[in-house]
C-alpha cells in the first residue's frame, strides 16, 4: 500500500508501544491518573483495567485536540476527527494524505477498553510517513458492558465472557454489528472499479489491521468479506466466534492474506491462541484455488503490546500487500 520513496525510521520514542502507555494517553485526557495493571485480577482482561467507567470517556472533542497536535508533526497527512455513524460522542480518526490521488486503506482497530486515540501514534509514526499515499483510518468501538470485567461499561467491539482456553466456545455477542461497522468503512473509502475513483481505492487496496479485540475483529471480518482485500495484520489477536467465522467464511475472503505478529510473553491473548487461529484460517483454505497466504512471526520477550520491532516488521508486510 505504499507508493514513492520509503521516508527515514520513526523516531526513537516509539521504541515501545504497549496497551498501557495507550491507555494512560487516555486516562489524562478522560480521567485523573489511575494505576494500571494488565492482571489485575477480575477487572482486567485483554490489555485493558479501569477504577471506573469514566476511565475509558473520550470525547470527540479531546480526539479533535489530539488530532490537532498529530498535524502539526505529520506533514504527509491530515488529521481529522468525525463522531463514529449512530454515535456523535465516539471518535473516528482520519489520516488523509495530503498527496493525489489516494492509493490505499489502512483500517485500524484498537483492543478492549481502548480507544481510536491509542493507535494514533503509531499511525503517526510509523505507519503514515511510509505510506503518504494511504488513508489511514481508526475507529472507536461502541460503549458495552463487559462481562468479563464485571459488566463495566467500556469501548468494546464485542462482549467477552470468560478467558477460557478454549476461544471457540464464546459467543462474542455484538461482534456482527461491528463486523458491519468495518464494513461501512470500506465501503464508504472504496469504489466497486479496479482504478482509484472520486478519493476511493479498490478493495484489492484496503487493509483490515487491528491489536488484541481489534485484531480478532478484522480477521473475523475479513474471513467474511465478499471483497478480495489486499490483507488482514492480526496482532496479538485471536480467532473469535469460531462457529460464525467459519460458517460466514467466503471465497474472497479465502484469497485474503492473513499475517499474525505474537509476542511470546504476551499473558492476556496467549500466544496459543494466536497460533490456534492460525491453524483454523490455514484449514479453512485448505484445496482453495488462489488461496491468500497465511503466516505468522513471534517476537521474543514481548507482552501484550507492540515493540519497535513488531511495528516495523507489520509495515514491511502492509507495504508488500
Amino acid at each position: 500500500l505504499t507508493s514513492g520513496p520509503a521516508p527515514p525510521h520513526p523516531p526513537a520514542r516509539l521504541c515501545m508501544l504497549r496497551v498501557q502507555s495507550a491507555l494512560r494517553r487516555t486516562a489524562r485526557v478522560a480521567a485523573p491518573r489511575r494505576a494500571l495493571s494488565h492482571l489485575f485480577a477480575g477487572v482486567c482482561a485483554f490489555g485493558t483495567c479501569a477504577a471506573s467507567s469514566s476511565f475509558y470517556e473520550v470525547t470527540v472533542d479531546h480526539a479533535m485536540a489530539a488530532a490537532a497536535r498529530a498535524a502539526q508533526v505529520l506533514p504527509t497527512h491530515k488529521v481529522t476527527v468525525e463522531p463514529c455513524e449512530g454515535d456523535e460522542g465516539r471518535p473516528m480518526v482520519i489520516l488523509e494524505p495530503r498527496g493525489s490521488p489516494v492509493s490505499g486503506l489502512l483500517v485500524i482497530s484498537h483492543g478492549l477498553g481502548d480507544t481510536a486515540m491509542g493507535w494514533l501514534d503509531a499511525a503517526v509514526h510509523v505507519f503514515a510517513p511510509a505510506m503518504p499515499y494511504t488513508r489511514i483510518v481508526l475507529p472507536t468501538a461502541a460503549t458495552r458492558p463487559v462481562t468479563l470485567n464485571g459488566g463495566m461499561p467500556m469501548p468494546a467491539w464485542y462482549d467477552i465472557r470468560s478467558l477460557a482456553a478454549d476461544r471457540s466456545k464464546e459467543r462474542s455477542d455484538g461482534i456482527q454489528d461491528s463486523r458491519k461497522e468495518i464494513e461501512a468503512i470500506v465501503a464508504r473509502f472504496a469504489t466497486e472499479g479496479d482504478e482509484p475513483e472520486d478519493g476511493k481505492v479498490p478493495h484489492s487496496r484496503v487493509v483490515l489491521a487491528g491489536f488484541s479485540q481489534g485484531a480478532a475483529l478484522s480477521l473475523f471480518t475479513a474471513m467474511q468479506s465478499s471483497k478480495a482485500l489486499a490483507g488482514c495484520l492480526v496482532l496479538s489477536g485471536y480467532l473469535p466466534a469460531l462457529e460464525a467465522a467459519l460458517e460466514g467464511a467466503t471465497d474472497a475472503g479465502k484469497t485474503i492474506p492473513v499475517h499474525f505478529c505474537h509476542g511470546d510473553s504476551d499473558g492476556v491473548v496467549l500466544p496459543e491462541w494466536g497460533a490456534d487461529a492460525l491453524e483454523q484460517v490455514t484449514k479453512s483454505r485448505e484445496g482453495f484455488e488462489g488461496a491468500g497466504a497465511v503466516s505468522r512471526k513471534v517476537y521474543a520477550g514481548l507482552d501484550h503490546g507492540a515493540n519497535m520491532k513488531e511495528l516495523r516488521d507489520a509495515l514491511a508486510v502492509v507495504q508488500g500487500w
